[in-house]
């Protein structure tokens, strides 16, 4: 008889579950339901459907039972039931409350004692840095740092590893010999960090460690040393680790040692870089690179000569190096950087001229202005991300000279196009009409080139647009660009639009997202009044759900 009963118990127990989990409520729209796309058009309309869709859940009645209006205690509840959207909009909420989460947090923390461990890192995520100084916290952290869950071992230990004070090291004592080698490594990472800071103790167990394993030693820790103030100790163990370690982990030393400026490290990786072997002077040159060290100087018109792109791409990180600490040998590393970009056959020519140009090289800078002024299609694009990648005050000084150029009438389209996206960074108020003018013409919006130069003019496009939004596309374009641009400033207009009984629904439905989707502002009091404008219906319904999602 109670066999028989197993069966129905289980399912009992499955339909018990079902009920508990939250509800979720699918938001993407179908597509023959396109908000306004007669009026507003179906490019505006495909482009509001392509935004990341929004996670809702309705809450279960106990969270809705505490109250909506204490934002910390909503948003902490929130971390049990929401999904994972949910949990980053919690975080968001709670960085306004910083400074008074601590004992709210401690004490969700003890009453779940070891149980949910999905939960307990949620809410040890939500301690901030600054709270970690309270020896409260830190004993929590070290306790939770040996938890039966990796999941809440891990999050005590990434919290650990930005707490600057010797009380954050029992923890990840504890577990850098774990037999779960995330949990080891993130251990060791901990420890690593309290190393660089100059942390006695954690040197002292970092050193012990290699004192005893030099021929397995961790790449961490090897790091962490070359990172660390200089001492005779230090370097002892890492010669040790030299003579007795497998190769990469030699070379890895070698970069530790070099960092300290160890003679005998650099004419080693002197000598591997002039040698013959491709394999151990691509391993050299990158582990000089890293250490960002310039050394092996005899070699660089040979590394150069051979033009073997991954070997360059290494040289030129230590070429830059060179010239940004003014050494000796700064000129020769802007000769050799010059040659290589007025090569054309050479394998590194553009990434070479792109690290004379963020130099500030005058030459680089003369040879952009004229590319910007003369160069098509691909080359152009080039050219932008070029200047886009480099230093903001050449950039916006190179500005004048995309503005020029797009003034040409015989411009072609291409060009016209990455011109305006590189105005719409730099110069938005040049770029505001030819952006949107066309676009409220009928225009069709490329999401590839045009959509991302409407979202760069930022808050200067969504001025423009807010005098459009009478019109159904002009309202559409400003629910697009706000849901990407997400500027508070946007939410007496998203407001508007939303509460507009002649807007399509869908459209309205897209404008109280946007309110939720931007970085701040009075969200809460708007979509209450949005609630209020529509009570009991698919709209209040979902401002609810927004609101408890989101907010």
């Amino acid at each position: 008889m109670r066999n028989s009963l197993l069966p129905t118990l289980a399912v009992l127990v499955l339909l018990a579950l079902v009920v508990l989990i939250p509800e979720p409520e699918t938001v993407d729209a179908p597509l023959d339901a396109l908000p306004a796309a007669e009026t507003a058009g179906e490019d505006v309309a495909e482009a509001l459907l392509e935004l990341s869709p929004l996670e809702l859940y309705r809450p279960p009645d106990w969270a809705r039972q505490q109250g909506g209006r204490d934002a910390v205690k909503r948003s902490l509840d929130r971390l049990s039931w929401g999904p994972h959207a949910a949990l980053l909009a919690s975080r968001d909420q709670l960085e306004a409350h910083q400074g008074s989460l601590v004992d709210e947090i401690l004490a969700r923390l003890t009453a779940l004692g070891d149980s949910d461990p999905i939960l307990v890192s949620k809410l040890i995520a939500t301690i901030r840095d600054e709270d970690a100084a309270d020896p409260r916290v830190l004993e929590e952290l070290n306790r939770r740092c040996l938890s039966p869950s990796g999941l809440v071992t891990k999050a005590a230990l990434r919290k650990l590893a930005r707490v600057p004070y010797p009380e954050a090291l029992g923890g990840a004592l504890a577990r850098r010999h774990d037999a779960e080698e995330p949990i080891r490594e993130l251990a060791r990472a901990v420890l690593a960090e309290a190393v660089r800071r100059g942390d006695p103790e954690a040197r002292a167990y970092l050193l012990q460690d290699l004192r005893e394993r030099p021929s397995t030693p961790n790449q961490i820790d090897i790091a962490a040393l070359g990172d660390a103030p200089y001492d005779a100790e230090t370097m002892d163990v890492l010669q040790l680790v030299l003579e007795r370690a497998p190769i990469t982990e030699r070379f890895a030393t070698l970069g530790a040692l070099v960092r300290h400026g160890d003679e005998r490290a650099i004419a080693q990786l002197e000598e591997i870089i002039a040698g013959a072997d491709h394999m151990q002077r691509f391993n050299a040159l990158f582990v000089v690179a890293m250490a960002g060290r310039p050394i092996a100087q005899d070699s660089w018109r040979d590394i150069v000569r051979r033009g073997l792109q991954q070997e360059t791409s290494f040289l030129m990180s230590v070429l830059t190096r060179s010239i940004q600490l003014g050494d000796a040998d700064a000129p020769l590393a802007f000769e050799l950087l010059e040659d290589i970009a007025n090569n054309p056959g050479h394998s590194s020519q553009v990434t070479a001229l792109d690290v004379l140009y963020r130099l500030g090289d005058p030459w680089a800078l003369e040879r952009t202005r004229d590319e910007l002024q003369r160069e098509q299609g691909g080359f152009l694009n080039q050219t932008v991300d070029r200047i886009m990648r480099g230093p903001r005050a050449q950039a916006i000084e190179l500005a004048d000279v995309a503005e020029q150029r797009f003034a040409d009438a015989e411009l072609g389209k291409v060009e016209q196009v990455i011109l305006l996206n590189m105005l719409a960074q730099l110069k938005p108020q040049s770029a505001v009409e030819p952006v949107i003018a066309p676009l409220m013409a009928g225009e069709p919006l490329s999401r590839e080139n045009v959509l991302p130069a409407l979202v760069a003019l930022g808050e200067v496009g969504l001025e423009r647009l807010s005098t459009e939004v009478g019109d159904d596309r002009g309202a559409g374009l400003y629910v697009l660009a706000a849901s990407h641009v997400r500027a508070p400033s946007a939410l007496p207009v998203l407001e508007r639009i939303a509460t507009d009984p002649e807007r399509a629904t869908a459209l309205r439905r897209y404008a109280i997202d946007g309110i939720v989707r931007l970085s701040g502002g009075e969200r809460e009091g708007a979509l209450r009044r949005i609630a209020e404008a529509s009570p009991r219906s698919a709209v209040s319904d979902r401002v609810m759900l927004l609101f408890w999602n989101y907010l």
